[in-house]
């Protein structure tokens, strides 16, 4: 007879393989199960079949670090991201510059950044910032929010003009911080620790590609028209050697009803369904968790956020283990679905192993964009979060 069992199995899987990609599950290899075998496939969801559920939210701090692209600007009453830069002087100042410095003949007639934009959020026309010569080292590999508040900056704003269109943008500001950064080629007694860009109001946060790209053309570049009078004309160009973004947003903690994941300050979310009540022994064909838009409180840039990565919580703590299962989730502006199959087989085969799973933003780290979802105590339950699985139990 178990041989018998496994030949039924061993076609039923692979049928549910084949179809496991559909949005829509249904009962699954139903029709393809002989009557009186001791096999039977049930679909069953927390709509029809409510049980306890938990969601909430958090906020999290991580560095921006290893972002694939930085963020300058603000959004009054919404966000505003703080952007550091250094650009790379060394091995990169001609000899006829290096010798004009040396004998204090150098003139620095402009200096401006420019960059390709990536990544639009709010609808004003222009960046508010200030922009400020850096006093000390600073690291992009733990640069944090916290960070600004022991970072070292001249308070004079060097700032002069910016031009915006909606691919690029190019801003001017006094070279003077400029003429260090040159300087820092020919002495150790100066040093070139980069420039600081303060949002100062506005309604426009602008993503530009980050060093990561490791494309020289498609990053922040500073250029400088340098000048010995007399002598020659030059445009140096350097590209960025660090760069870090760091956000500012408040999040509120206190809303019961909903799941807010946001990007630049970090916050994900949990969910957890009590699968107790579900029958012993049974093998999931598959598992669809959903979580749907709260429309009214969600925030997006001109890149929507429309992925999120779903990992299984290890401990009652909230963690989540570098080998817990994970997955990514799609959708559209109303819901967003995750297969989540191998974690539900998990936690029927170990209930006390249930801790739910956890929610963040696949973007989390290249824009300020703001979900909202209806959480487990939302006062409608067709938005609350969802769970449908499928499954094979033996009779």
């Amino acid at each position: 007879m178990n041989k018998n069992i496994l030949q039924i199995i061993l076609p039923l899987l692979l049928a549910v393989a084949f179809y496991s990609c559909s949005d829509a599950p249904t009962e699954i290899g139903a029709d393809l199960m002989p009557p009186g075998d001791g096999l039977s496939i049930s679909t069953w969801n927390t709509l029809e079949h409510p049980v306890p559920q938990s969601s909430s939210y958090y906020v999290d701090t991580i560095s921006m670090n290893y972002s694939s692209s930085v963020l300058l600007g603000e959004v009054v009453n919404d966000v505003k991201s703080y952007l550091l830069v250094k650009f790379l002087v060394i091995g990169e100042v001609p000899d006829s510059v290096q010798s004009a410095i040396e004998k204090d003949s150098l003139t620095i007639n402009d200096a401006w950044i420019s960059s390709p934009v990536i990544y639009r959020y709010g609808d004003g026309s222009e960046l508010n910032f200030s922009v400020h010569e850096i006093l000390h080292e600073w690291s992009a590999l733990d640069f944090t929010i916290d960070s600004l508040n022991t970072l070292v900056y001249d308070e004079t704003n060097d700032y002069l003009s910016q031009t915006v269109t909606d691919s690029t943008f190019e801003f001017h500001f006094q070279p003077r911080a400029v003429y260090k950064m040159l300087m820092s080629e020919v002495t150790d007694s100066v040093r070139n620790y980069g420039l600081f860009m303060r949002p100062e109001g506005g309604n426009l946060v602008l993503g530009f590609p980050a060093l990561t790209t490791n494309v020289a053309g498609e990053r922040l570049k500073l250029t400088c028209a340098v000048e010995k009078p007399g002598d020659f004309i030059d445009t140096l160009s350097f590209y960025t050697s660090a760069d870090v973004h760091v956000v500012q947003r408040d999040i509120p903690l206190d809303i019961p009803d909903r799941i807010i994941l946001n990007a630049g300050t970090i916050a994900r979310g949990r969910v957890k369904f009590d699968l107790t009540s579900l029958p012993d022994r049974i093998v999931v064909n598959r598992a669809i968790m959903r979580v749907f838009i709260d429309e009214t409180q969600t925030l997006q840039g001109s890149n929507p956020s429309d992925t999120l990565f779903v990992s299984m919580i290890a401990d009652s703590a909230g963690a989540v283990h570098e080998n817990s299962p994970s997955v990514y989730a799609w959708g559209d502006s109303t819901r967003i679905s995750a297969n989540i199959t191998e974690m539900v087989q998990k936690w029927l085969n170990h209930p006390e192993e249930n801790f739910g799973v956890r929610l963040r933003l696949t973007d989390e780290k290249t824009s300020v964009n703001k979900l909202t979802f209806y959480g487990s105590e939302y006062s409608d339950s067709t938005k609350r979060p969802y769970l449908e699985i499928t499954y094979t139990k033996m009779n």
